[in-house]
């Protein structure tokens, strides 16, 4: 079947043009042809002879479609964005607080990374239920350089951060192979380990986690029932930030 596209009449009508032809005309009422009546073709037909029409020919020519407008995304703040309004605030503070507990020295590099880091992580495991390797596996570089310098300069190896990091990743591991845990926590609790220069922080973070973990744990399971699922990195984080405060408390 050939089809001929004329102009002067409405788009997308088609009337009989002859033996084993059809003619796409403008002009006429929606549905009707030559006579005014209804055409040979219903609509859906006369689309698929409009769109025969607009494929190339066998010389390879082909009437010029119509240029698509670019898309520009909305001028609105990314979700990124506007959490940073919220994070960078925070991150100052906890900086602030790893300063005062820990003081001015190498020891405090973990703790000024997870102040800088806790905004976000807590964030992408309340959305994503998970934490990225590539804020918790920098955190550990920084205390294994951490405990270097530290080391060098005081001619004594700091096993405080040493073994806490030790044992709260064995601990996690366990819990990570019993399905109680994702190995993203285990990662988390080795740079809490590492930034616990203190035996008074390094056993009230994990303490104060499980204590917050499981209170709202409770809520949750009160109100959405045993299918239900929360993140613990979140917790893992308030309560290495509790750890930090209840630090100043006994320091005095």
């Amino acid at each position: 079947m050939t089809a001929r596209v004329d102009h002067g009449r409405a788009h997308g009508e088609v009337v009989p043009g002859g033996l084993g032809q059809g003619r796409v005309e403008d002009g006429l009422g929606a549905g009707e042809g030559d006579d005014g009546h209804g055409g040979s073709f219903d609509r859906a037909d006369a689309r698929t002879v409009a769109d025969r029409a607009q494929r190339p020919g066998p010389a390879g020519g082909s009437s010029p479609r119509r240029p698509t407008r670019p898309r520009y995304p909305p001028a609105v703040p990314t979700p990124d964005a506007r959490a940073l309004g919220w994070q960078l605030p925070l991150a100052l503070a906890l900086a602030v607080l790893a300063v005062v507990a820990i003081g001015p020295a190498a020891a405090t590099l973990p703790g000024l990374y997870l102040a800088a880091t806790a905004p976000e992580l807590a964030r992408f495991d309340l959305v994503h239920r998970r934490l990225p390797d590539r804020m918790t596996l920098p955190g550990i570089a920084v205390g294994a350089v951490a405990i270097v310098i530290q080391g060098c300069a005081t001619r004594v190896v700091p096993w405080g951060p040493i073994l806490a990091a030790a044992i709260l990743t064995v601990v996690f591991l366990g819990l990570a192979l019993g399905g109680g845990m994702g190995l993203g926590d285990v990662k988390l609790v080795a740079v809490l380990g590492l930034a616990s220069p203190t035996l008074t922080i390094a056993v009230l973070a994990p303490l104060a986690a499980f204590l917050l973990g499981g209170v709202v744990s409770a809520v949750v399971l009160v109100r959405h029932g045993r299918g239900a699922r929360i993140p613990f990195g979140p917790f893992l984080l308030a309560g290495y930030v509790v750890a930090l405060a209840a630090s100043l408390l006994v320091s005095r």
